[in-house]
């Protein structure tokens, strides 16, 4: 948990460093950490100013540049999707979301052997998201794996221009294996804003 966290509170003043040197204004590690303590005392007052204003970083359509997993048992990582995996992360102004992702080759299905193949590899889920600083939850409520509909599945995300970047809490993804975290890489589809 304590990862977690740390993780957070890092991209959290990456995100403010970032947002700061956009507006001209020269920063220190200093000027981001008192921002941060300012935000994270009161940040029902900040959302309560203006509740839409956190979600507009994501809306808009993301396609997948990268898939990487690692096992947490054996801290194997592997390109589960291959190196150029196929598919789209959606962002609604709504708060609607939905993800697909497919390895970037596959064969014509030719019979039953071959659809259990693509079952086991390929993410696809719908549902709400609500995003709090810089962790987004999706609130599934349609999915390729029946046991992840009624979840709450916790992203951590950053975002440099046009590029995404996601990093999952320790999750399962199929039967037989244990838990994981995936790095996902998106670039913004140009003109996708909703």
């Amino acid at each position: 948990m304590y990862f977690l966290q740390k993780l957070h509170q890092q991209l959290w003043q990456r995100t403010m460093l970032a947002y700061l040197t956009s507006q001209g204004l020269q920063c220190t590690d200093a000027i981001v950490q008192k921002s941060e303590n300012v935000m994270s005392s009161t940040p029902q007052d900040a959302q309560n100013r203006n509740p839409q204003v956190k979600y507009e970083r994501l809306i808009g359509v993301w396609k997948f540049v990268s898939y990487v997993r690692k096992d947490l048992q054996s801290n194997e990582i592997k390109h589960v999707f291959g190196q150029n995996p196929r598919g789209y992360l959606i962002y609604t102004r709504e708060q609607r979301m939905m993800a697909l992702v497919i390895p970037e080759t596959r064969e014509t299905l030719k019979n039953d052997a071959d659809r259990i193949d693509h079952h086991k590899r390929l993410v696809s889920y719908s549902g709400t998201y609500t995003v709090s600083d810089n962790t987004v939850t999706h609130h599934v409520d349609v999915a390729w794996n029946e046991a992840w509909v009624g979840t709450h599945q916790k992203r951590f995300f950053q975002i440099d221009g046009s590029r995404l970047t996601i990093t999952t809490v320790p999750t399962v993804y199929n039967i037989g294996e244990g838990e994981q975290i995936s790095t996902l890489i998106l670039d913004r589809c140009a003109d996708t804003t909703m």
